[in-house]
């Protein structure tokens, strides 16, 4: 019953809230695709305890970030003005939401570093508006504590439209702040997601998008906008929390796997297909009747931002290591 009523809450709320949505600005600056800082595309797995400290949390996406980044990793964060953009597409408990004391051990090291920080998000339409469901989800209060701004995407009313190169999503208004930040990271979940199909990191982009575009985005062919969307405004790394996942249902709801993972990435598609295969081993049934390349997100986001016969490198528990091929 708890998930028949919050299935009609996604469903009604939502569809009211995005109609009612305000435009999109008319004249919005037109911005070429996000380039981001191009790094060797490398996705690094790691186990990690479901009750970590925010010590813990930190040290362990010291040694991930580090393995990502290699000799660049200090310099990636000295000085640079990075933005976090973690998931509150609602304020349900994780693994539906981004997990406090991870989003604060991101916080804590990335300010170690040396890095200016900004959190930015925008929640999704049934649960609007977005100030609350950061404060409902300790959001507010965590960043407080570590004297990290947070910027509300729809309230700051700063976009740009980006054109996309897609065929299915020409251009799309994203939020200024995260364009234009030095460093982009997405703090990620891995979960099944009842419209989409799964919501990884790609899926995360979609916290960027101007409210009044999002109803249009979600009338067809939304995996293939998604795709498109991440393609448009990359982010330059991304930590994808799996030591839980819903492997059913989805994005707030469904039967919970534990993986007891935690990946990073300096590249959102490889990311993605190493999450949808995690999620398709520990129960995700739905996702293993396509091999993860084949996947329209990933796909579609492949083809704007790879070229045939790229591969990335993947660095797995015990140091195992793969290089595989992009789609």
């Amino acid at each position: 019953m708890a998930r028949l009523v919050r299935r009609l809450e996604e469903a009604t709320l939502g569809a009211f809230r995005l109609l009612t949505a305000p435009p999109v600005p008319r004249h919005l600056a037109r911005v070429p695709p996000r380039r981001g800082l191009g790094l060797p595309p490398r996705v690094v797995i790691e186990k990690a305890e479901r009750d970590m400290s925010v010590e813990e949390a930190a040290a362990l996406l010291d040694a991930l970030l580090g393995t990502v980044l290699g000799s660049a990793y200090r310099s990636t964060f000295k000085d640079a003005e990075v933005l976090v953009k973690p998931n509150f597409n609602s304020a349900h408990p994780y693994p539906a939401s981004t997990e406090l004391r991870l989003l604060a051990g991101t916080l804590v090291l990335l300010k170690d570093l040396g890095a200016r920080l900004t959190v930015g998000e925008s929640s999704g339409a049934p649960w609007w508006p977005t100030r609350r469901v950061l404060t409902d989800a300790g959001l507010l209060d965590v960043a407080g504590q570590l004297e990290v701004p947070v910027v509300i995407f729809e309230e700051q009313e700063e976009w740009v439209w980006v054109e996309t190169r897609g065929d299915v999503l020409p251009g799309v208004a994203v939020a200024r702040a995260a364009y234009e930040a030095e460093v982009l990271l997405f703090l990620s979940l891995l979960k099944t997601h009842r419209y989409a199909g799964f919501s990884l990191s790609l899926k995360s982009a979609f916290g960027l998008v101007h409210p009044g575009q999002r109803r249009l985005i979600h009338a067809s062919r939304l995996q293939e906008k998604i795709g498109q969307l991440a393609a448009a405004c990359r982010a330059d790394l991304v930590i994808a929390d799996g030591r839980e996942a819903f492997v059913t249902e989805g994005p707030t709801m469904g039967d919970v796997a534990r993986p007891g993972l935690i990946l990073a990435s300096s590249d959102q598609v490889a990311c993605d297909m190493e999450g949808v295969a995690v999620l398709g081993q520990h129960g995700a049934r739905a996702l293993l009747a396509r091999r993860p390349g084949e996947h329209v997100q990933i796909r579609c986001a492949s083809r704007l931002l790879h070229r045939s016969g790229d591969e990335y490198e993947v660095l797995g528990p015990a140091g195992a290591r793969k290089m595989v091929r992009f789609p």
